[in-house]
């Protein structure tokens, strides 16, 4: 039987998985702010797919910001998991989607700041696309 844990991860990696190629495909085509995914759209990414686990009721998500030789990096947090949609854009990145502790390529990351994930106005047609993509694939 899976403990809680394991079963969080696997909700985890799968919605993290269908968030991620529905950036890389969908959004990649319409919107500017996406253009260049993964690179430069790790802000907006972790403010969406961090709304949508929150929002799916998911408890403690938090938004990690940190710096990095000049460049900055965002991801999630929940619990003892980091889940990362965008490392790929960095050399040394965790690939395309992470989803386990936190580790050495996010504490190389400092001056970190935390918060809660939260839509701008300019992501609220592109959220409620994604949402739609995500809770279709809920019950997979």
């Amino acid at each position: 039987m899976k403990s809680e844990s394991q079963f969080r991860k696997q909700r985890l990696v799968h919605d993290a998985t269908i968030a991620r190629e529905y950036l890389e495909g969908q959004v990649k085509s319409q919107s500017s702010t996406f253009r260049d995914f993964p690179r430069g759209a790790c802000g907006n990414s972790v403010d969406l797919f961090g709304t949508w686990l929150i929002e799916s009721g998911m408890a403690g998500v938090e938004y990690v910001l940190g710096q990095r030789n000049k460049e900055s990096h965002a991801w999630l947090e929940v619990g003892d998991f980091a889940i990362d949609i965008t490392s790929d854009q960095f050399i040394d990145g965790l690939g395309p989607v992470y989803v386990g502790p936190v580790n050495a390529f996010h504490d190389s990351f400092i001056d970190q700041e935390r918060c809660t994930p939260a839509l701008s106005l300019a992501l609220a047609d592109v959220y409620f696309r994604m949402k739609k993509v995500l809770g279709g694939h809920r019950d997979t």
